[in-house]
Protein backbone atom coordinates (compact mmCIF):
# COMPACT_ATOMS: atom_id res chain seq x y z
CA UNK A 1 0.00 0.00 0.00
CA UNK A 2 1.29 3.47 -0.91
CA UNK A 3 1.67 6.26 1.63
CA UNK A 4 -1.41 8.50 1.81
CA UNK A 5 0.11 11.63 0.26
CA UNK A 6 -3.14 13.59 0.68
CA UNK A 7 -2.53 13.64 4.45
CA UNK A 8 0.96 15.13 4.06
CA UNK A 9 1.32 18.86 4.64
CA UNK A 10 5.13 19.16 4.93
CA UNK A 11 7.33 17.00 2.69
CA UNK A 12 11.10 16.72 2.87
CA UNK A 13 12.93 15.64 -0.28
CA UNK A 14 16.47 14.57 0.63
CA UNK A 15 18.72 14.61 -2.43
CA UNK A 16 21.97 12.69 -2.28
CA UNK A 17 22.39 13.30 -6.00
CA UNK A 18 25.63 14.72 -7.32
CA UNK A 19 26.07 17.99 -9.16
CA UNK A 20 26.01 16.40 -12.61
CA UNK A 21 22.49 15.08 -11.81
CA UNK A 22 20.90 18.43 -10.99
CA UNK A 23 18.46 18.12 -13.89
CA UNK A 24 17.21 14.87 -12.32
CA UNK A 25 16.47 16.76 -9.10
CA UNK A 26 14.58 19.39 -11.12
CA UNK A 27 12.45 16.69 -12.73
CA UNK A 28 11.72 14.96 -9.42
CA UNK A 29 10.60 18.21 -7.83
CA UNK A 30 8.43 18.93 -10.85
CA UNK A 31 6.64 15.57 -10.56
CA UNK A 32 6.09 16.00 -6.83
CA UNK A 33 5.02 19.62 -7.18
CA UNK A 34 2.42 18.83 -9.83
CA UNK A 35 1.17 15.74 -8.00
CA UNK A 36 0.88 17.40 -4.58
CA UNK A 37 0.19 21.10 -5.12
CA UNK A 38 -1.26 21.53 -1.63
CA UNK A 39 1.89 20.71 0.34
CA UNK A 40 5.01 22.56 1.36
CA UNK A 41 8.12 20.88 -0.08
CA UNK A 42 11.57 21.34 1.43
CA UNK A 43 14.74 20.00 -0.15
CA UNK A 44 17.77 18.91 1.83
CA UNK A 45 20.78 18.81 -0.48
CA UNK A 46 24.50 19.36 -0.35
CA UNK A 47 24.61 20.68 -3.91
CA UNK A 48 26.63 23.88 -4.00
CA UNK A 49 24.74 27.15 -4.03
CA UNK A 50 25.98 27.91 -7.56
CA UNK A 51 24.04 24.90 -8.86
CA UNK A 52 20.73 25.86 -7.25
CA UNK A 53 19.76 29.27 -8.72
CA UNK A 54 18.10 27.60 -11.71
CA UNK A 55 15.40 26.18 -9.40
CA UNK A 56 13.26 29.34 -9.48
CA UNK A 57 13.13 29.08 -13.28
CA UNK A 58 12.16 25.43 -13.04
CA UNK A 59 9.50 26.04 -10.44
CA UNK A 60 8.23 29.51 -11.34
CA UNK A 61 5.25 29.47 -8.98
CA UNK A 62 7.15 28.06 -6.01
CA UNK A 63 6.80 31.25 -4.01
CA UNK A 64 4.03 33.29 -5.64
CA UNK A 65 4.16 35.87 -2.84
CA UNK A 66 7.83 36.66 -3.51
CA UNK A 67 8.57 39.14 -6.27
CA UNK A 68 11.83 37.56 -7.40
CA UNK A 69 10.72 33.93 -7.12
CA UNK A 70 13.85 33.15 -5.09
CA UNK A 71 13.97 30.03 -2.99
CA UNK A 72 14.98 29.85 0.64
CA UNK A 73 18.34 28.07 0.57
CA UNK A 74 19.92 26.72 3.74
CA UNK A 75 22.75 24.30 3.04
CA UNK A 76 24.01 21.83 5.63
CA UNK A 77 27.36 22.89 7.04
CA UNK A 78 28.81 19.46 6.26
CA UNK A 79 28.93 17.13 3.25
CA UNK A 80 26.61 14.13 3.27
CA UNK A 81 29.71 11.92 3.09
CA UNK A 82 30.41 12.88 6.73
CA UNK A 83 26.80 12.61 7.93
CA UNK A 84 27.70 9.94 10.49
CA UNK A 85 29.75 12.56 12.34
CA UNK A 86 27.02 15.23 12.08
CA UNK A 87 23.79 13.28 12.52
CA UNK A 88 22.65 14.99 15.73
CA UNK A 89 22.52 18.56 14.29
CA UNK A 90 20.64 17.25 11.24
CA UNK A 91 18.14 15.40 13.42
CA UNK A 92 17.49 18.58 15.40
CA UNK A 93 16.96 20.61 12.20
CA UNK A 94 14.50 18.03 10.86
CA UNK A 95 12.70 17.69 14.19
CA UNK A 96 12.21 21.47 14.40
CA UNK A 97 10.59 21.53 10.95
CA UNK A 98 7.95 18.87 11.84
CA UNK A 99 7.88 17.08 8.49
CA UNK A 100 5.09 14.60 7.79
CA UNK A 101 7.05 12.64 5.19
CA UNK A 102 10.48 12.33 3.61
CA UNK A 103 11.54 10.98 0.23
CA UNK A 104 15.23 10.04 0.09
CA UNK A 105 16.59 10.36 -3.45
CA UNK A 106 19.79 8.42 -4.14
CA UNK A 107 21.80 7.11 -7.04
CA UNK A 108 21.84 3.32 -7.50
CA UNK A 109 25.16 2.87 -5.68
CA UNK A 110 24.12 5.05 -2.71
CA UNK A 111 22.35 3.95 0.45
CA UNK A 112 19.35 5.89 1.77
CA UNK A 113 19.59 4.37 5.24
CA UNK A 114 21.73 6.81 7.23
CA UNK A 115 19.63 9.81 6.15
CA UNK A 116 16.42 7.80 6.55
CA UNK A 117 17.50 6.85 10.07
CA UNK A 118 18.04 10.54 10.88
CA UNK A 119 14.51 11.17 9.58
CA UNK A 120 13.23 8.33 11.77
CA UNK A 121 14.94 9.80 14.85
CA UNK A 122 13.50 13.22 13.95
CA UNK A 123 10.01 11.74 14.15
CA UNK A 124 9.15 11.82 10.43
CA UNK A 125 6.52 9.07 10.14
CA UNK A 126 6.65 8.43 6.37
CA UNK A 127 10.14 7.70 5.02
CA UNK A 128 10.38 6.58 1.39
CA UNK A 129 13.56 5.34 -0.26
CA UNK A 130 14.97 2.90 -2.76
CA UNK A 131 17.55 0.20 -2.03
CA UNK A 132 18.46 -3.38 -2.88
CA UNK A 133 18.71 -4.18 0.83
CA UNK A 134 15.55 -4.62 2.90
CA UNK A 135 15.02 -1.61 5.12
CA UNK A 136 13.46 -3.08 8.23
CA UNK A 137 11.77 -0.08 9.86
CA UNK A 138 14.20 2.61 8.74
CA UNK A 139 12.23 3.22 5.56
CA UNK A 140 8.52 3.06 6.26
CA UNK A 141 7.99 2.55 2.52
CA UNK A 142 10.81 0.58 0.90
CA UNK A 143 11.10 0.48 -2.90
CA UNK A 144 13.14 -2.24 -4.55
CA UNK A 145 15.10 -0.74 -7.49
CA UNK A 146 14.59 -1.86 -11.10
CA UNK A 147 16.36 -5.13 -11.93
CA UNK A 148 17.87 -3.82 -15.14
CA UNK A 149 20.31 -0.89 -15.06
CA UNK A 150 18.58 2.41 -15.82
CA UNK A 151 19.70 6.02 -16.08
CA UNK A 152 19.45 8.24 -12.97
CA UNK A 153 16.16 9.86 -14.05
CA UNK A 154 14.45 6.52 -14.70
CA UNK A 155 15.75 5.30 -11.33
CA UNK A 156 14.09 8.24 -9.55
CA UNK A 157 10.87 7.98 -11.55
CA UNK A 158 10.68 4.32 -10.53
CA UNK A 159 10.93 5.43 -6.89
CA UNK A 160 8.18 8.03 -7.26
CA UNK A 161 5.86 5.79 -9.27
CA UNK A 162 6.33 2.91 -6.81
CA UNK A 163 5.46 5.31 -3.97
CA UNK A 164 2.17 6.27 -5.63
CA UNK A 165 3.00 9.27 -7.81
CA UNK A 166 1.47 9.40 -11.28
CA UNK A 167 4.29 9.63 -13.80
CA UNK A 168 3.30 11.00 -17.17
CA UNK A 169 4.77 13.09 -19.90
CA UNK A 170 2.98 16.17 -18.59
CA UNK A 171 4.89 15.81 -15.30
CA UNK A 172 8.30 15.96 -16.94
CA UNK A 173 10.50 18.61 -18.46
CA UNK A 174 11.65 18.21 -22.05
CA UNK A 175 14.43 15.69 -21.49
CA UNK A 176 16.28 16.58 -24.68
CA UNK A 177 16.87 20.21 -23.79
CA UNK A 178 16.71 20.26 -19.96
CA UNK A 179 14.09 22.94 -20.48
CA UNK A 180 12.19 23.93 -17.40
CA UNK A 181 8.90 24.21 -19.25
CA UNK A 182 6.62 21.22 -18.71
CA UNK A 183 4.29 20.00 -21.46
CA UNK A 184 1.33 21.11 -19.40
CA UNK A 185 0.56 22.27 -15.92
CA UNK A 186 -2.69 21.04 -14.45
CA UNK A 187 -2.33 22.28 -10.89
CA UNK A 188 -0.90 25.24 -9.02
CA UNK A 189 2.63 24.91 -7.68
CA UNK A 190 3.58 23.85 -4.19
CA UNK A 191 5.86 25.83 -1.92
CA UNK A 192 9.45 24.70 -2.40
CA UNK A 193 12.28 25.46 -0.01
CA UNK A 194 15.88 24.37 -0.09
CA UNK A 195 17.40 23.51 3.28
Amino acid sequence: MHPDWQLVERLLVVSLLEQDNQSVLHQILSVIQRSLPQIHISVLTSLPFSVLPSFPDSLPNAFPDKQDGALDIISPSFPFSSLANHAEPLIQILKARSFDAAIVVTLPQQSPYLVAYCCYLAGIPIRVGQSCEFSGGVLSYWVKPPIDPVNPLEYQLHLLQSAGFAIGRSNLFDQSSHSAAPDSVSAPAADVAII
